[in-house]
């Protein structure tokens, strides 16, 4: 008798366990540029001051992680595949900039082929820093599509760099612009080929020939 009724104890003890909750799904990757995993061959950075790029003398553009002192040597990893024409008129105008990452926003636009047509029309004769006050002059709609050729042009710059390098956090620091410059957001210098034949992330201003780290 004493045994029925700890088999009934039992019993009724094993319907009142918790059964433990399905654990949840894990959630789908995020799609984008930030929480997607990298391509083959893309390079996957906590944020764009991590990159370095190194421009050779033929306008080649090379990546490596972490950003070299200057001087330094500089390993010619991966190649990025950039539109040569456009982001020589980044590097060069940063270049001159006296952070070094930085490039004037009209100058840039000058240079990308981004102006107004009235203005293109004569902008030779037009000092850069006078561009601003030009294209305000041109009335409201000449101003809307200027700011909408930025958004287009800076957007396709973006992209090509964003092929080959992904960042975790702070993607919108690529190329953004503040008041009436775009700053590059990532380290850069040209690289300059040491006697020794080492390549070194040397200096901040294109290739002269016999130029030294």
């Amino acid at each position: 008798m004493i045994g029925e009724e700890h088999a009934a104890v039992r019993m009724l003890l094993r319907k009142r366990e918790v059964v433990p909750a399905p654990k949840p799904a894990e959630p789908p990757p995020v799609s984008g540029p930030i929480g997607r995993e990298p391509a083959p061959g893309q390079l996957l950075l906590p944020d764009w001051s991590h990159l370095a790029i190194g421009v050779d003398a033929a306008w080649r553009y090379y990546a490596q992680t972490p950003v070299p002192d200057r001087g330094a040597a500089f390993r010619k990893g991966t190649e990025l595949a950039l539109s040569r024409r456009d982001w020589r008129a980044v590097f060069e105008l940063a270049a001159a900039s006296p952070s070094g990452r930085s490039a004037p926003l009209y100058e840039l636009m000058r240079r990308l082929d981004a102006l107004p047509a009235s203005i293109s029309a004569c902008e030779s004769a037009i000092d850069p820093s006078e561009l601003p006050v030009h294209i305000a002059a041109a009335g409201p709609a000449a101003a809307r599509t200027f700011e909408r050729d930025v958004r287009a042009k800076l957007t396709r710059l973006r992209y090509e760099l964003r092929r080959s390098v992904r960042v975790t956090s702070g993607d919108d620091d690529l190329l953004a612009v503040h008041r009436d410059a775009v700053a590059t957001g990532f380290a850069f210098r040209f690289l300059i080929e040491a006697p020794s034949g080492e390549i070194r992330f040397g200096s901040r201003s294109p290739h002269s020939p016999g130029e030294s780290a």
